[in-house]
């Protein structure tokens, strides 16, 4: 995108040329996965029905999002980066709001960038996919019966669960399964969009007020890059769940927002 801009403002050539080499990211031979992908588990459960569904974007902006790791236990407070914050507070907010039975899962799956990883070699200027998902697994009940801190750590775990070996396995695995798709029961899958740079892309008339996906589904959300009224930068989050679930959802948020600060007798 930023090479298309580029020459879009007139450059005569790209800063970045950009690289195809798809064959870098090919299955090895014969596939050997080497890790358990629980993100391609069956479906065990239907989603609500379409007709029921709304859709409505939460922006946080810089004071939001202090409000949100302020929540944290003290040691996360300064450590926790915002994916992780926000990823934390959605996903068990969205398993409260969704009245997840305890004993089953609450699987989280978050899309995870490997460009940096050691021994896969990528050049500069590769521009094809480089994101895995990672699922940590969790009882509803254990989830929200812990804290904000206990989920933030979660979500680190999935973080570190990809390495070079890690996407190596998960390659191979979707060519033995014939590119399954992503469908735990029970599923949320987060992203975030933010560093894939398209907040920074100018065409020749400046940044864009919003970069993100126009549109997303039931068990899907992400992080995009906004602006606000004023123009400041703003953390876009859409969500999509039932009506009654999406009322819960929001007062979830406002809580976690405004919280309650108890009188001093």
């Amino acid at each position: 995108m930023n090479a298309i801009a580029e020459l879009a403002r007139g450059l005569p050539s790209t800063t970045v040329a950009p690289v195809w080499s798809r064959e870098l990211l090919k299955a090895r031979d014969p596939p050997m996965p080497s890790f358990t992908h629980r993100e391609f588990d069956a479906l065990l459960q239907p989603p609500p029905p379409a007709g029921d569904m709304i859709m409505r974007s939460f922006t946080f902006g810089a004071s939001d999002l202090a409000a949100i790791k302020e929540s944290l236990p003290l040691l996360l407070r300064d450590t926790a980066t915002t994916f992780e914050a926000l990823a934390a507070f959605f996903w068990r907010a969205r398993a409260a709001t969704l009245e997840l039975p305890p004993g089953g899962n609450a699987p989280l799956i978050i899309a995870v960038n490997f460009r940096g990883a050691p021994q896969m070699s990528l050049p500069t200027g590769y521009y094809g996919n480089v994101t895995v998902p990672s699922t940590v697994m969790v009882d509803p009940a254990v989830l929200l019966g812990g804290s904000l801190g206990d989920a933030v750590a979660l979500v680190r775990q999935a973080k570190a669960a990809v390495t070079s070996e890690y996407a190596r396995s998960i390659i191979d695995e979707m060519v033995l399964l014939g590119r399954r798709y992503l469908w735990p029961a029970n599923m949320f899958i987060l992203s975030d969009v933010r560093r894939l740079g398209f907040g920074r892309v100018d065409f020749g008339w400046g940044e864009p007020v919003y970069a993100g996906p126009a549109d997303t589904s039931f068990a899907v959300s992400f992080f995009a890059t906004g602006k606000d009224r004023d123009g400041e930068d703003v953390v876009v989050a859409p969500v999509v769940l039932p009506r009654l679930a999406m009322d819960r959802f929001t007062t979830e948020v406002e809580k976690l927002l405004n919280p309650v600060k108890p009188q001093l007798s």
